[in-house]
């Protein structure tokens, strides 16, 4: 379970769990940007060099 104030927060929260449990080495989370067409990272946590750049 995690608690946040806020969405930056939740999401932060996530990829870490993630990374920190073992389970994934890299955890990322993105947005599409309605105008570009184009998913922008919100947050990532591990090693994410190279990835969706």
């Amino acid at each position: 379970m995690v608690r946040a104030s806020s969405r930056g927060e939740l999401v932060e929260s996530v990829v870490q769990t993630l990374v920190g449990t073992g389970v994934f080495t890299t955890a990322v989370i993105s947005r599409l940007n309605p105008e570009t067409q184009e998913l922008v990272r919100e947050v990532s946590c591990g090693d994410a060099t190279g990835y969706m750049e």
